[in-house]
This record gives structure tokens, C-alpha cells and sequence, in this order.
């Protein structure tokens, strides 16, 4: 079964449900992806997903179940560590459950910023961090396919 992540970068723009999959998301996810669930491990941004009354179903560490009072919950995830993205959680989540994953969006596997359209991503120098983790990652789980802009390579 596969499985499609979306993350937040400028590259999420050419996501295509091909080969078709369920689609999850990263933090504040637009609708019209059709998600199964977004994967949620900040604050600030259940805040912002119950005042905007999103309808997305989260998947979120129980220390925010209290502050998604009037979201959807698909599920539980572990706390964020030093060093580790949301998208970093999801992919663990998700490769315990699919045999293949296809990443898109995650822009910051081979730019040096942290581009996103997630308000209140604060980046310093996060995508070093982020990179070398999904590599150790990805290393482990070799069914995944990283959907990139054309001309660019991980």
C-alpha cells in the first residue's frame, strides 16, 4: 500500500495523486489535497486550525488534545525532539503502516532554507538538522520516493 506526505515547501504545488495513494499532510494543510489526516505537533497551529474551524482531521502528541478541543483526532504521535520536523514524525508514523511513501514539499532535502508556507517557521539553520535526519531516515526505509522539481536531484 503507499502513501503520500505532503509537506509545506514551494514544490508541494506539483503534487499529482499519482500513483494513487492516501494523501496526509504536514501542520497547516490545504483542504483541497483531500487528506486523510494532517500530522500536528505545535501549539500554534491547533490554535490557528480551531479558529479558522478546520475540518482536516490531526494526528498530534497528546500533550495538545486539550487545545484541539473542537478538531477531528485520527491519532496520537510522539512529542517533537530537538532536531526533528513534523514531517520527520509523520514519516516514521507513516512507514510503520504503508510499504511505500512519496514525499512532496520537502524542499528543504536539497534547498538551504526552510521556505514554507507554515506561518511561524522559524528556520536558522533547521535544514541541516532536518537533512541529515531524513537521510538516516530514508536510508532505513528504501520505498520511498522523493518527488522534486524538475532538473533537481537529493
Amino acid at each position: 500500500m503507499r502513501v503520500h506526505l505532503l509537506g509545506n515547501g514551494p514544490s508541494r504545488s506539483t503534487f499529482r495523486n499519482r500513483p494513487e495513494g492516501e494523501v496526509f499532510g504536514c501542520n497547516f494543510s490545504n483542504s483541497h489535497y483531500n487528506l486523510t489526516a494532517t500530522f500536528v505537533a505545535d501549539t500554534n497551529v491547533i490554535v490557528e486550525m480551531n479558529n479558522k474551524k478546520s475540518k482536516i482531521p490531526v494526528i498530534i502528541p497528546t500533550r495538545l488534545e486539550k487545545a484541539a478541543k473542537n478538531l477531528e483526532i485520527y491519532d496520537y504521535i510522539p512529542p517533537l525532539k530537538n532536531g526533528t520536523s513534523t514531517g520527520h514524525i509523520a514519516y516514521e508514523y507513516l512507514k510503520a503502516r504503508y510499504r511505500e511513501i512519496h514525499l512532496w514539499g520537502f524542499d528543504s532535502l536539497w534547498k538551504d532554507d526552510c521556505e514554507s508556507d507554515s506561518p511561524g517557521i522559524r528556520c536558522d539553520d533547521n535544514y541541516i538538522k532536518w537533512r541529515k535526519k531524513w537521510e538516516a531516515l530514508i536510508e532505513d526505509f528504501p520505498y520511498t520516493i522523493i518527488h522534486t522539481p524538475a532538473g533537481v536531484t537529493t
